[in-house]
């Protein structure tokens, strides 16, 4: 898993969080949540992190992909759907 390769190479590597974050434009924290696989890097944060490893000669393998939107929506509204259901119960 993609938290997993993360947290080892930073490991790996001497770093800590705050010092992986700083160098790819992130803060401790988010660095923390995508190695608990909480969060995914976007787009930007993931290309800042490959340029960084590329350049200590290691491959990042690709994160895994955003949850998708509509999903979301979908539940929103099937949660909507059950509270206007219980207001008029």
């Amino acid at each position: 898993m993609f938290c997993c390769w993360l947290k080892k190479t930073r490991r790996s590597l001497g770093l800590t969080q705050t010092a992986l974050g700083e160098a790819v434009g992130a803060a401790p924290a988010t660095v923390c949540m995508w190695e608990r696989g909480r969060r995914v890097p976007g787009p930007r944060a993931a290309a800042r992190m490959d340029a960084f490893f590329a350049a200590r000669g290691i491959k990042m393998p690709p994160p895994p992909r955003q949850p998708q939107q509509p999903e979301r929506e979908r539940l929103d509204t099937e949660v909507r759907a059950i509270l206007e259901k219980r207001r008029f119960s």
